[in-house]
Parts: structure tokens; C-alpha cells; sequence
């Protein structure tokens, strides 16, 4: 085998891994992401390695510090695989963008039978998707975690592809179609892709999407506004919205689970004193901040 097609083939685990999150193994409580371990088999990304501005290596290098100071080796693994996933993707964009477009229209396809088959055969489509896909692949003890929840929203079964389940799937959808149509044109078989994944998998994230389409043809102008505005911004709206939905009802996370996910940190950030919003809680159970919120 050629050097190049072991590279072209290793660039194409690395995106499917990175795409297709129910390939991975699940250990120990952590999902081992299988391009963690691919990167460091392109020795073309190696050699880039000396490119990475020295301000993201010290934030890195911080954030390490404080995981390792609390004795939390795992986040101070997925912090590492973060900073190194970001890294790769920014460092290796023209290799392993036509490779994350390829993974990507695979998940698509998968979204799209399990779709079809939902109608003609509901258990082989759960069969190929979540956890029950990962169960196949790795066994019971090492599928990844994930959700078939292929319950109806407004009037269609939602799926999720090759993602751990359809919220999930719905994000990627958005991204990569975002991703896809600011740098090529596409025809009219990609678009009916797209918009039939988007369709068949539609979840509140999905709805996101009209802000979206309302926004894009601004980009420019957007682009042109100083990141720091932007993110203080959005971080306001977050916190407005938070404080909209009344979190501080009593429990109101038991019983709106998704919605607390979502907008709790938001609801949480101004209640903070400065040791909690710089260095966070050690122990949940002696956090005054979360105790006294109302929201569990």
C-alpha cells in the first residue's frame, strides 16, 4: 500500500470517529474517541504542531493544571482532547475536510434508512442506531452511551443517524450544512440530503436554525463586529432568557431536565461569588450557589 492511501485512510477514520460518535468505545466511564489515538498517526499533523499559537498552549496548559490540582484526571482528559480535537481540525482543514463531508453524508444515509424503516420495520431501525448500533459493534459492555428516543415531534419520528441520538444528530446537521455552504456549491442531491436529515431529525436545537437563516445573509457585516461583543452578547441573551423562564422555581430542573441543561450555568453566572465563577465547586453537595438556586 502506497504512503498516500494509508494517510488518505487514516485522515478518513479520523473524521468518521470524530462524525459518527456511536463507533466509538465506551471505558471506565468515558468514551474513548478513536481519533484521539488515530492523530497521532498523521505525522503530517506532527510537523504542524509548532504552528499553534503559544497563547492557546498556555490556556491549555492552565486548564491542565487545575484538573490536575483537583486530582480530576477526567476532565483533564477531555480538556486535552478538546484543545487537541480543535487543533487538528484547525491545523488539518484542507486534508480532512472532504473527509468530514463524506462521514457526514454516511450519517445522513443512516438518518434516512432508519427513517424509511421506522415505517416498515421499527425494530431493525432502532436496531442500527444509538447505543443499540454501539452494542453491535462493541459488545454491551463497551457500546457508548446514546438514545433511541425515535419518538414524533410535531408529526415525524425523530433519528439520529451515526450520533449518539437525534439532538445531537440535529446540531451536526446545522453545522456541517453551514460548514458545507460557505465554502463550495452544492446540487440539488445535497440539498435534498440535507434537508431530508434535517427534516428526519428535528429537535429543539432544529428550531435554532430560522435564527440562523435569518442572520447568514449578514454574515459579513456579523464577522465584522469584535469577537469579545459577540461573546458577551450571546453570553447576556443566555442569561436574560434564564432568568425569563423563572429557574428559580422550586425544583426546576427535576422537572424541566432539558431546559436545565441548557440554561442553568446562564442562570447560575450572576448568583456567583468570585472564587465560585473562577475556580467552580469542588464538592456539589457544598456548593451554595447550585443549593440555593431552586434548581434541583
Amino acid at each position: 500500500m502506497s504512503k498516500n492511501f494509508l494517510y488518505q485512510f487514516n485522515w478518513f477514520l479520523i473524521a468518521f470517529s470524530l462524525i459518527a460518535t456511536v463507533i466509538n468505545p465506551y471505558l471506565g466511564g468515558i468514551t474513548l474517541y478513536l481519533w484521539f489515538f488515530l492523530i497521532f498517526f498523521d505525522f503530517s499533523f506532527i510537523q504542524k504542531l509548532k504552528y499553534i499559537p503559544r497563547k492557546f498552549l498556555i490556556l491549555m496548559l492552565l486548564w491542565l493544571s487545575y484538573c490536575l490540582l483537583k486530582l480530576n484526571f477526567s476532565d483533564a482528559f477531555k480538556i486535552s482532547a478538546l484543545f487537541l480535537g480543535v487543533g487538528y481540525l484547525c491545523l488539518m482543514d484542507k486534508e480532512i475536510y472532504p473527509k468530514l463531508k463524506a462521514a457526514f453524508y454516511i450519517s445522513c444515509l443512516f438518518c434516512i434508512v432508519q427513517f424509511v424503516f421506522y415505517w416498515i420495520n421499527p425494530t431493525f431501525s432502532s436496531s442500527i442506531a444509538g447505543s443499540n448500533l454501539s452494542a453491535t459493534i462493541w459488545g454491551e459492555k463497551l457500546a457508548t452511551p446514546g438514545y433511541v428516543n425515535q419518538y414524533k415531534v410535531l408529526f415525524l419520528p425523530r433519528m439520529g443517524g451515526l450520533s449518539r441520538e437525534a439532538g445531537f444528530f440535529a446540531s451536526l446537521v446545522i453545522i456541517m450544512a453551514l460548514i458545507i455552504y460557505t465554502r463550495e456549491k452544492t446540487n440539488i442531491k445535497e440539498k435534498t440530503i440535507h434537508l431530508s436529515a434535517y427534516i428526519f431529525s428535528l429537535s429543539k436545537v432544529s428550531f435554532s436554525n430560522l435564527i440562523i437563516v435569518i442572520l447568514f445573509p449578514f454574515r459579513k457585516l456579523i464577522n465584522k463586529i469584535p469577537l469579545a461583543l459577540t461573546f458577551i452578547f450571546i453570553s447576556l441573551t443566555f442569561i436574560l432568557v434564564a432568568f425569563f423562564l423563572k429557574m428559580d422555581a422550586n425544583h426546576f430542573g427535576v422537572y424541566n431536565e432539558s431546559l436545565a441543561h441548557r440554561f442553568s450555568s446562564s442562570f447560575l453566572i450572576p448568583k456567583m461569588g468570585i472564587q465560585e465563577f473562577l475556580i467552580g465547586c469542588f464538592d456539589y453537595s457544598t456548593c451554595q450557589v447550585l443549593n440555593n438556586s431552586n434548581l434541583i
